[in-house]
């Protein structure tokens, strides 16, 4: 039998723009669009600094520009920055099946090198579709979430659908794309002990880079062994448990994996969301307040009580993973945004005392996208809800008019209100863009940004 990862190489190398665009790629756009607002609201975060800092002393020639931003650095540094700051806010995508991410790495490493070739917006999306697929796929292929002990899963299976767009955006052949995979193959890392903060960002920043940087290696003739993926000594049997090299091929084109990731309604690890949504029904509808609530328990599938995090978290990163904290954000104020994640929520008294209230238990009747709540009032009331999935799940997408108004929330912390809608606009339209740098230039605030006619890109009013 041919090797797979040989058959992978042929598909993408032969993938054809048009009919996948048409087939999925409104998805593609969706994805794109939630991403996007991410990554601005991502783009300006603190933990980013350091990491600016650091390249300014390494960056090559200025090929693109930092989404947000409007500093101008090499393509390889623009990617791990692009892919790093979209994760910080944990608020893109998650694939409900593996738990991978996708949008940070996929969009970080394919946006600067789009830019930087002038593609126009069909392009980036077909890229991206490929580069999703192929990570989503690989996750399938490694045999996640069981065999994702040990390794930061986003990062590795990221790695190579990152190879897999870019090899699209540069239009390698099947020879050239097949090495691209398996130079990428050979940089697949990241543990998961990688600690709290924005180091867990970082392993999906390098994640873009060395995809990126595995596409131009092969594009400049650079081999690699063709059992890097699934020989035996590549990647899937050295990480995977019970590895299944087919999944990157089978149904290729018909069944697309990326199609049924979830959108974050709520800024926090996906395994949060129906609780959330669970203790914030309950609040609304009896009205509930802090005095009132003597004990809650928060009942989840088993595998998500381990990702619980800490009842009393230091960081931002540890909060977003933990239910107790979402929990009691929720039963507080009846939402959950990225205000309390930020150090005073943290250390806000009130929080942190309803937090001493809730329990987390395991419940294996329930699936892990639903959770179940009981909440008991000081005068012996008990409550309860159970949500099945929430909203953004593939069982309950969010709509075209709410990842809109997701955007605009998240993109009016960084742009004025007329700028935010124009890019906007360009993100739902992205396919009719000659050239995708209208679209990053229009993610800088105008204040530090010169929209003047560049080679090839429209020009954008003021």
């Amino acid at each position: 039998m041919q090797n797979v990862t040989i058959r992978l190489a042929g598909l993408l190398a032969a993938s054809s723009r048009d009919p996948v665009n048409e087939s999925v790629g409104d998805e593609a756009v969706r994805l794109l669009v939630n991403w996007l607002g991410c990554a601005l609201v991502g783009s300006q975060d603190a933990a980013l600094a350091p990491v600016v800092g650091a390249f300014g002393f390494t960056a090559g020639p200025p090929q693109a520009t930092l989404l947000g931003r409007g500093d101008r650095t090499d393509v390889l540094c623009a990617a791990l920055i692009g892919a790093m700051g979209s994760d910080l806010p944990r608020y893109a995508d998650t694939d409900p099946t593996t738990g991978i991410g996708v949008g940070a790495v996929i969009g970080g490493a394919l946006l600067p090198l789009a830019e930087h070739h002038g593609a126009c917006g069909a392009d980036l999306i077909h890229a991206c579709v490929l580069g999703m697929e192929v990570a989503c796929r690989m996750a399938v292929a490694l045999g996640m979430p069981s065999s994702a002990r040990g390794m930061h899963a986003s990062a590795v299976c990221g790695v190579l659908g990152a190879a897999a767009g870019a090899a699209k955006l540069l239009d390698l052949d099947e020879d050239r794309t097949l090495h691209a995979l398996g130079i990428a193959a050979t940089q697949a890392g990241g543990g998961s002990e990688v600690g709290s903060g924005a180091t867990d960002a970082l392993a999906l920043g390098f994640a873009a880079r060395h995809g990126v940087f595995a596409a131009l290696l092969a594009a400049q003739g650079f081999n690699a062994c063709a059992g890097a993926i699934d020989g035996e000594h590549g990647l899937l049997r050295v990480l995977g448990s019970s590895p299944q090299p087919e999944a990157l091929v089978l149904a290729w084109g018909r069944d697309w994996h990326f199609a049924r990731l979830a959108h974050h309604r709520y800024p926090c690890d996906i395994a949060s969301h129906p609780v959330i949504e669970a203790c914030a029904q309950l609040k609304r509808e009896h009205r509930l307040v802090d005095r009132q609530i003597a004990h809650v328990v928060v009942y989840v599938h088993p595998s998500q009580v381990t990702g619980a995090a800490s009842r009393d978290p230091h960081t931002a990163r540890d909060a977003k993973r933990s239910l107790h904290h979402a929990a009691a954000a929720a039963l507080l104020d009846g939402e959950v945004t990225l205000r309390h994640f930020e150090r005073a929520g943290l250390a806000s008294p009130r929080l942190k005392a309803m937090r001493e209230r809730i329990e987390v238990e395991p419940d294996a009747t329930l699936s892990a996208s639903a959770a179940r709540i009981r909440v008991e009032s000081k005068d012996h009331l008990v409550l309860e809800r159970k949500v099945r999935c929430a909203l953004g799940h593939p069982l309950r997408p969010m709509s075209d008019r709410q990842l809109s108004d997701k955007f605009r929330d998240l993109a009016t912390e960084t742009l004025a209100s007329d700028q935010t809608e124009r890019l906007l606009a360009l993100a739902w339209n992205v396919r009719a863009l000659s050239d995708i740098g209208a679209l990053i230039r229009a993610s800088v605030p105008e204040e530090v940004s010169d929209l003047t006619d560049e080679a090839g890109s429209p020009r954008l009013r003021r």
